[in-house]
């Protein structure tokens, strides 16, 4: 397939999203500019927008649900091999993000190597058509990582920047409203899955709840953002919970996901910088060879 000889860094973009309530997988939409600049500006040679079911039609786990189906699609289906691919998100996105690679490394865990030898936990032949391969690396944009509000409190980002930033206290009720459905709101937002910088969790090192065997990650924030001290959280817990490898980049005094926002050279020369600093942690860090000759020309 030229698809697989031709994408050496490939990227599964959940992002295209506000608050898992609205948006489309529009090309021409305000988020496909990260998506068209990441192309354009770094590595990145093809990237696919995941397309998933918004929060008031389905709720969680619905999303989280597309999302596997896409990237098991790229890898599976196209034959892309998950060492050139990355997976990355804004906002909203970069939750799902978080969310999705933890279910592969879970899937992938000691607890379920029964599976991958084509049985199921009871040692019944299993459909399963074995376990996704983790992407080579993270790419996450001002990601939601405590949808508890744990770190919301007095002298918080969260208060502090509320007079600088975009975002406001309106996607607190999209995210417990929508989000989470008819169940419990503590069930859904204390999870891993969910909220994987929510103070209540784990600090082991292992298990479903840590952030063992990470595939390398970079993480960029606003510091004029209400979110960012929950974005600082989730690196430190990152990191003290097994990933070994996590850049936190703050752009100065810029507001949530601003990448995105429109027009974008309201917030020049941060957004140039970021793309800019995105390219170099990728050439240092994301080193994908080539195939040989003889597996291109049958790729």
């Amino acid at each position: 397939m030229m698809l697989r000889s031709s994408c050496w860094h490939a990227m599964v973009d959940v992002g295209w999203y506000r608050g898992y309530a609205i948006g489309t997988a529009d090309e021409n939409g305000p988020a496909a500019d990260i998506s068209r600049r990441l192309v354009e500006e770094t590595k990145i040679s093809c990237l696919f927008a995941a397309s998933y079911r918004l929060a008031q039609a389905a709720p969680f786990p619905a999303a989280l649900i597309d999302a596997i189906g896409s990237y098991y699609y790229l890898t599976k289906r196209l034959g892309i091999p998950a060492e050139r691919v990355m997976v990355g998100g804004d906002s909203a996105g970069g939750n799902l993000a978080l969310a999705l690679v933890r279910y592969i490394l879970h899937a992938r865990a000691p607890e379920s190597e029964a599976a991958e030898d084509g049985k199921d936990g009871g040692g019944n032949k299993s459909s399963s058509l074995g376990p996704l391969e983790p992407p080579v690396a993270v790419l996450l944009l001002s990601p939601r990582a405590d949808l508890t509000a744990s770190h919301h409190g007095p002298g918080s980002t969260a208060v502090t920047n509320r007079s600088s930033d975009v975002l406001g206290y309106s996607y607190k009720l999209i995210y417990s409203n929508l989000f989470k459905g008819h169940r419990s709101k503590d069930e859904v937002m204390r999870s891993p899955y969910v909220s994987p910088a929510w103070f209540g969790l784990s600090e082991a090192d292992t298990g479903e709840e840590s952030f063992e065997r990470w595939p390398k990650t970079f993480i960029l924030a606003g510091g004029g953002e209400m979110l960012l001290t929950e974005i600082i959280a989730l690196r430190d817990r990152m990191i003290r919970t097994g990933a070994n490898d996590v850049t936190l980049d703050v752009a100065p005094d810029m507001p949530h996901d601003f990448l995105s926002l429109r027009p974008n050279w309201v917030w020049e020369p941060e957004v140039t910088r970021s793309f800019k600093r995105i390219a170099e942690w990728l050439d240092e860090n994301v080193d994908v060879p080539p195939p040989s000759p003889e597996v291109a020309a049958t790729a």
